[in-house]
């Protein structure tokens, strides 16, 4: 899968070290980051990182009549095509105790970020040593300085967890399209730490207008935080973007909802699209859904695909769909 290049050393911020493409920023070089960087690790703990596809070894085959019976369906069409899907729209309505619910709902449960509805708080995640001895007064002088230091990148997520007044403020100036770009990923951090309606204001104005399509699929992430309808909102926003990136990381945000049609209704145009990207992060979220009809949605594009790329991503999908599978109703 091609790599997000638009996040550069996200690790750093902690926020999407997950995959894109795109041409070099301006005046700040990677290698110039990782030094500055070095002197003053930033530690982002409320946003752990997007998940990444990758080749994963598989593990010896089962050999029992149920593991059979499930390599058949990801293998056949016809037999993927001869199960029942779900009849409810809900997960947890009209069946809260249903087996074949509960891969959908363990998703969910576990976004990274919590999928509670209503506003998000902020991480509560206080500062890593040293920046614990650095007085309000001085954070927000420095995230309020001009240029590019480790000291400034440190100080954008800080004021965010501390929520010192200016802190939006601050925040607001990092996210000016004219700063260099790992500026504006640590004030999208920034954001993430502080919560609140006012850091959601500035993720939709700033973050996902951003002209970095790295940065506007990092906003949504942080606009997924507060709870379905949002999350929803921005995924729709994002799927209209111009930029794979971006769409992709509005595929990978379907973790953050909880109806389970409206996810499908994502991932299955997104799963057929001819954009790598955009497919391969439908096949990540499938693959870690352990239901039928999930495989059977990997199984049956599948089979309809003739690309041999494409094919190949799949059948390791499929694989990876079949080990995460968990007891349910057949």
């Amino acid at each position: 899968m091609q790599s997000m290049k638009a996040l550069l050393l996200l690790g750093a911020a902690a926020l999407l070290a997950a995959c894109a493409g795109g041409a070099e920023d301006t005046s700040t070089t990677e290698a110039a980051a990782k030094k500055l960087l070095s002197k003053a690790p930033v530690v982002v703990a409320a946003a752990p990182a997007a998940p990444v596809i990758a080749k994963r070894k598989p593990k010896p085959a089962q050999k029992t009549p149920r593991a059979k019976a499930e390599r058949r369906l990801a293998g056949s069409a016809n037999t993927a095509r001869g199960t029942k899907g779900y009849s409810s729209s809900m997960y947890g309505t009209d069946a809260p105790d249903d087996p074949r619910f509960s891969g959908f709902r363990e998703m969910a449960e576990n976004f990274p970020w919590g999928t509670g509805e209503g506003t998000w708080n902020g991480s509560g995640v206080g500062d890593p040593e040293p920046l614990k001895k650095v007085s309000n007064e001085e954070m927000l002088k420095r995230a309020t300085s001009v240029g590019f230091s480790s000291d400034r990148l440190n100080a954008l997520v800080s004021v965010g967890r501390r929520k010192i007044p200016g802190a939006l403020d601050a925040l607001s100036n990092a996210l000016n399209p004219k700063e260099d770009q790992m500026i504006r990923i640590l004030a999208v951090s920034g954001l993430v730490e502080h919560g609140g309606e006012g850091a959601l204001e500035l993720l939709w104005g700033k973050g996902f207008t951003d002209p970095d399509p790295g940065i506007r699929g990092q906003a949504l992430w942080g606009i997924a935080l507060y709870g379905h309808d949002e999350a929803l909102k921005g995924i729709r926003a994002g799927l209209k973007d111009d930029d794979p990136a971006t769409r992709g990381m509005a595929i990978l945000a379907t973790t953050a909802l909880r109806d389970e049609e409206v996810v499908m209704g994502i991932l299955e145009p997104a799963l057929r699209s001819n954009e790598q990207l955009e497919y391969q992060e439908a096949e990540y979220v499938l693959s870690n859904l352990p239901t039928r009809r999930a495989r059977k949605l990997l199984s049956d594009v599948y089979d309809e695909t003739t690309e041999k790329e494409k094919r190949r991503s799949l059948r390791g999908a499929l694989k990876d769909a079949l080990r995460n599978r968990v007891p349910r109703a057949d």
